[in-house]
């Protein structure tokens, strides 16, 4: 993210994403918007987003909407090959890495049952 992205809407995922890279570890969405405003003198403006919800009912307890939209915004931004995204995953959303890997794993066997389930019909 260059310097004239932070006057561009930015996702939830896009915020947390830059935060993190100052401050190391898990942050909040709220938590996020404060040291961004800090960080550059005005709140952040949010894009809102869509959220289709998912069934996560079959997964462990951290594969969740939020790990899952988080996942899909990562990948769709660019900003890391997915197979290298495990410290992502852990600063953004707060996991080990077990459970990251994990994450990571389920992400990618189950892309098409997740994102696309009428394509399975």
């Amino acid at each position: 993210m260059n310097s004239l992205d932070i006057f561009k809407p930015l996702t939830e995922t896009q915020l947390l994403t830059h935060i993190s890279t100052f401050y190391k570890g898990s942050l909040d969405f709220e938590k996020a918007q404060k040291l961004f405003e800090f960080e550059y003198g005005f709140p952040p403006k949010i894009k809102l987003q869509k959220i289709t919800p998912y069934d996560t009912t079959d997964y462990p307890y951290f594969v969740d909407q939020k790990a899952l939209t988080y996942m899909k915004e990562l990948q769709e931004s660019g900003v890391v090959n997915m197979y290298m995204s495990t410290n992502y995953i852990q600063t953004a959303l707060g996991l080990d890495r077990h459970e990251a890997i994990e994450l990571l794993t389920i992400y990618m066997k189950d892309y098409t049952k997740i994102y696309h389930p009428e394509s399975l019909l």
